[in-house]
């Protein structure tokens, strides 16, 4: 991923959600979720997660972007606590287990652990 996409992840990290948990498909044995926030600049990012065999794939798409998806590795912080938010919510609607939840809970911990070790979990 270049780095001119690690300066908006600041500004997104201090913006609001506007649709968390907007869209939800189940794709083949994949689910795939999608919600959008509006950096400070205004531009609208949409963000997606696709879990496939409890592995997590983080992509985002920049404001104005032609439906080119970059994949996010590792994922902000930001990104992550959204992500979790998302679950959460459709969990308590019954509409994920409670893995999902466990499994983005985990990957904030590891991200936690990384920053622990000199890494700041955030893209440059």
């Amino acid at each position: 991923m270049g780095r001119h996409l690690g300066k908006h992840f600041g500004q997104v990290r201090q913006s609001r959600v506007l649709a968390l948990g907007a869209g939800a498909a189940k794709v083949g044995g994949m689910r795939r979720f999608e919600w959008k926030v509006r950096g400070e600049d205004g531009g609208v990012w949409r963000w997606r997660a696709d879990r496939h065999g409890a592995r997590w794939a983080l992509n985002m798409l920049a404001p104005g972007g032609e439906e080119q998806w970059e994949s996010v590795e590792p994922p902000p912080r930001a990104m992550l606590e959204a992500l979790r938010e998302t679950i959460f919510r459709k969990y308590q609607r019954r509409r994920v287990p409670w893995e999902y939840v466990k499994e983005i809970e985990a990957l904030l911990e590891e991200l936690g652990s990384r920053t622990d070790d000199g890494a700041d979990g955030e893209l440059e």
